[in-house]
């Protein structure tokens, strides 16, 4: 009998163990697994984060970022927030799991358009998975791709039977935000403080996710992680300045698109009927913040000051922090606007004479033919 009674419990301790193997290993996509008890609950509890800016799709970048991560990894670190929606970071975790890259190419497929849609940002995620498996990705980013990936990822959820869930909200209000920022505000100028403000509220909102004193590690573009400057359109502080002003020095921001670029490609530009020699600084995506344009190519012209010191002035102003090198006064450079409905090319002339706009050292607009 006591054979029997001993059976019996064991099988029960059995069952109840399957169960939980069987909850853990369901479909849903990896989740922390956080209690009440072990949560973030406020600024002071939360472990060091470290922000990198980057110049989006740039190699150089890319390999640097791909160090880091390695790095963190190395020292347990597991989170790795991303300018990237929600729903999209959710897939990539999902992906992370998978046999196959069917998912990280449909994600692929939705960025068709911006520079991400780019093999080297496909192998950086590749790598990823490859060299730290363990890696949970979390996106800050407001709803991009809303129509595309937020779709998907909600049609998927609800044939999990998510509807109601947590994970259906967070997804859903990420994709609320997408529509306000793309569909209610001017196609030709983007709500940059909706954006700014929407994504340090993500932010903190994915911190407080987490378990107490964990560490992690985000890669943005390095206008998001500059805390001393202001937003795109200099209404609001950025990102990186608002998240210091709320975790104080467990805040470390590192700006990547300063250090040196390891090739240098040159051409030969006209302009104003007068050759100069033009290094190739880097592109990046400006879907992100624009409907009229595509992508973004920078240029420096070299030893052009001269010509170009007393040219006429435009209403236009770009800052330091929107080049993907150090600026220095005396430097004139071509940037390369290509537009998003016909994919022409536009380009916009700045040079650097020491003016300032809204607190921020800035290139100014000039005309070359004036």
């Amino acid at each position: 009998m006591k054979y029997n009674k001993l059976y019996h419990m064991v099988a029960a301790l059995l069952l109840v163990v399957m169960l939980l193997v069987l909850t853990a290993c369901g479909s849903e996509p990896r989740q922390p697994q956080i209690t009440d008890e072990t949560a973030v609950t406020g600024p002071e509890e939360i472990g060091e984060i470290y922000l990198y800016g980057e110049y989006h799709a740039n190699e150089h970048l890319l390999q640097k970022e791909l160090a880091l991560w390695k790095d963190c990894y190395a020292r347990g670190v597991r989170y790795l927030f991303v300018e990237l929606p929600y729903y999209t970071a959710q897939y990539l975790n999902l992906w992370m799991q998978a046999e196959d890259d069917t998912i990280l190419l449909e994600v692929y497929e939705d960025w068709n358009g911006s520079l991400s849609y780019n093999e080297l940002v496909l192998e950086f995620y590749r790598s990823i998975k490859a060299d730290c498996p363990e890696t949970i990705f979390i996106g800050t980013d407001i709803g991009h791709q809303y129509e595309t990936t937020g779709a998907r990822y909600e049609a998927y959820l609800r044939a999990e039977g998510q509807l109601t869930s947590e994970e259906y909200k967070r997804a859903d209000a990420c994709v609320i935000q997408g529509r306000s920022y793309y569909l209610e505000s001017d196609p030709d100028k983007q709500d940059d403080s909706y954006r700014e403000n929407a994504m340090v509220q993500n932010f903190i909102a994915a911190v407080e996710r987490l378990p107490a004193g964990t560490d992690i590690m985000g890669i943005y573009g390095a206008a998001h992680t500059d805390p001393t400057a202001l937003s795109w359109d200099g209404t609001v502080d950025s990102m990186a300045k608002q998240l210091a002003a709320y975790y104080g020095d467990k805040l470390h921001c590192t700006d990547l698109t300063q250090l040196p670029a390891p090739t240098i490609t040159e051409e030969d530009f006209a302009i104003a009927g007068k050759h100069y020699t033009a290094t190739w600084l880097g592109g990046e995506d400006a879907s992100v913040w624009s409907q009229q344009y595509q992508s973004r190519t920078f240029w420096r012209l070299e030893g052009a000051y001269a010509d170009f010191a007393d040219a006429a002035l435009t209403d236009d102003v770009l800052p330091y922090n929107n080049y993907p090198i150090e600026v220095e006064v005396g430097q004139v450079f071509a940037v390369e606007m290509v537009r998003s409905d016909t994919g022409a090319s536009e380009w916009f002339y700045y040079r650097s004479d020491g003016t300032t706009w809204n607190g921020l050292p800035t290139t100014v607009g000039f005309d070359p033919e004036a």
